[in-house]
Order: structure tokens, then sequence, then C-alpha cells
């Protein structure tokens, strides 16, 4: 979809600034959520199903991702640039892949609990213990951090030169001029209109 003059990579970058800011308050909502989910499993559950063990890692995971928002939020703000360092890089999308994977197997595994328990509800209240979800909640996590290893090795920073930047800037300068110079043009011209 174009609009007027604007090229794909303009729409593009007219998106990205303003990603910025469903980044923040993606972050706000999912801290004040799903912090008070993990609140109130600590303080009110007294007895620690299954399904509460599964629920408490998916809210640990939820949280994990919502904090790994903040460093993107930063760098999508104009002038989109990594300000962190290459350690930093690979450490916030680490925390983002363990924790969309933890996320994924968590639902798997309540999806599951709940299955065991509707279809065969003997079975599952005589054999399976809050300590089996403790078991499988350990393998998770696990499988989510093994799945997730390639990224500390992959993911890496390019590095803009102050060079480009300037370009950047000077560039980005002279757009604003242009569209100031045809928005007093229009208003002129409505005058003499």
């Amino acid at each position: 979809m174009k609009t007027g003059n604007l090229t794909h990579e303009e729409e593009r970058d007219r998106f990205q600034g303003k990603l910025w800011v469903i980044i923040v308050l993606q972050f706000f909502f999912a801290v004040l959520g799903n912090g008070f989910t993990i609140y109130h499993f600590v303080a009110w559950e007294r007895t620690w199903h299954s399904g509460i063990i599964y629920s408490f890692n998916l809210a640990l995971c939820d949280l994990f991702y919502a904090i790994s928002l903040l460093p993107l939020a930063v760098y999508y703000f104009p002038p989109k640039d990594w300000k962190y360092g290459f350690i930093l890089c690979k450490l916030d999308r680490f925390v983002f892949f363990v924790n969309m994977y933890g996320s994924t197997f968590f639902i798997a595994c309540i999806s599951l609990n709940r299955y065991i328990a509707i279809v065969h509800p003997f079975f599952a209240h005589e054999r399976i213990e809050p300590f089996h979800a403790k078991v499988v909640s350990g393998v998770m996590w696990f499988l989510a951090i093994a799945i997730s290893a390639p990224v500390l090795y992959f993911s890496t920073v390019e590095r803009k030169k102050e060079k480009e930047r300037k370009k950047e800037r000077k560039k980005e300068r002279k757009k604003e001029r242009k569209k100031k110079v045809e928005k007093e043009g229009r208003k002129e011209g409505r005058k003499e209109g």
C-alpha cells in the first residue's frame, strides 16, 4: 500500500518510528498482569497442584518476555540504534526466544493437564502429583533454553559508523525542511484561492 509519494522504506520507517510506543505499553500491561498473577500464586495459593505450577511458570515466562521488551523499545526509539552493546544484544534476544518457546511449552502442558483431568479423571487424581509437574516444568525450561542457545552464538550487532549516522541525520533534516516548505506552500495556496 502506498500513500502519496512515500516509498516502501519511508512507510516502514514511519511505522517503526512509532513502534516503541506500542512496545512500552505492552511492557507495562505485561508486567502488571503477570506480576499480579505471580503475586497471587505466591501469596494466596495454599495447595500447588499441577495446573497452578504450569500457570505460575507461564506467568514467569511472560514476565521475562516483558522485561526483554524494554531494550527493544529503546532500540526503536528514533534514531533507531542499539545502544547497549554486543553482550546485551545477545542476552536480550536469548531471553526473548527462551520465553517465546517456554510460553508455548507451558500452554501445551496446561492443555495436556486439562485433557488428562477431563478424559481420565481417576488416573489424574490418583497418579499425577505436584512433583511430576515440577519435573515437567524443569524439563520445559531446559528445552526452551537448549532450543534458544544458538541465538547466543548467531545474534550480532551491526554498528553504524558515525559517518553513516551523520548522513542519516542530514537526510532526515532535509526531509523535514522539504515537508515544511510544502506545508507552507499549501497554506499560501489556500490564502490566494
